[in-house]
């Protein structure tokens, strides 16, 4: 090959190789322009704004579910035990665990009730005593609430022959001062003698409807 036909055939490729690096460069250089992105981030913060305060109060909602499985799994559990060996359910002397304020972390159960024991005339004890006794910390603050009375003398209870009850639980996930209020009156002798909440749950009036079930008041969140 001469020189001649060298030069002709670099001349080929070279009215050919830049044509295509700059179709390649145009293609690499393709993107995103400002209002894309602009728009992309308007749809996000959107969302944002939307799902992420659903999504808290999914969480807080989900651990609400703890009131309801306490109330209708162990503590009537633990109060028809208690009534089947000693005549009488008991009420507990104050709330626990007994942190002075809720929040939306857990609180460790302490469970520092009637130092006397429910033998000491009142009819009162403590959450030990009835039994119920979290395996771990809980987000609610949990009492008991007795009442009609009724001379049962099967009852091993001095002063306190109680033949109903009310279970109360009290809960601020969203930590801002403000309880969630929940009460379950059993009507356990199935007479409507109502049982009214006394010590966490006094925003809620029970009505005759409301036996055996939970009563919530007012979300907190």
């Amino acid at each position: 090959m001469t020189s001649n036909q060298k030069n002709n055939k670099h001349k080929r490729q070279a009215r050919c190789l830049p044509f295509n690096l700059y179709k390649m460069q145009i293609k690499c250089e393709k993107g995103f322009t400002l209002i894309e992105i602009m728009i992309v981030v308007a749809i996000t913060s959107i969302l944002g704004i939307i799902a992420i305060p659903q999504y808290k109060r999914f969480q807080m909602k989900c651990k609400q579910v703890e009131v309801y499985i306490n109330f209708g799994t162990f503590l009537k559990t633990c109060e028809e035990s208690f009534k089947a060996e000693h005549g009488s359910y008991l009420g507990v002397s104050q709330p626990e665990p007994n942190a002075a304020t809720l929040g939306s972390s857990k609180h460790t159960w302490t469970d520092n009730g009637d130092n006397n024991g429910f033998r000491d005339g009142d009819g009162i004890g403590d959450f030990a005593e009835l039994g119920f006794i979290p395996s771990g910390a809980v987000y609610a603050k949990y009492y008991v609430s007795v009442g009609e009375t009724n001379n049962n003398p099967n009852s091993q209870i001095n002063g306190g022959d109680f033949q109903d009850y009310c279970l109360e639980a009290a809960t601020d996930l969203d930590n801002d001062g403000t309880n969630c209020e929940y009460a379950l009156w059993p009507d356990a002798n199935q007479n409507n003698t109502i049982v009214q909440p006394t010590t966490l749950a006094t925003n809620i009036t029970l009505g005759a409807n409301d036996a055996g079930r939970v009563v919530k008041g007012a979300d907190d969140f």
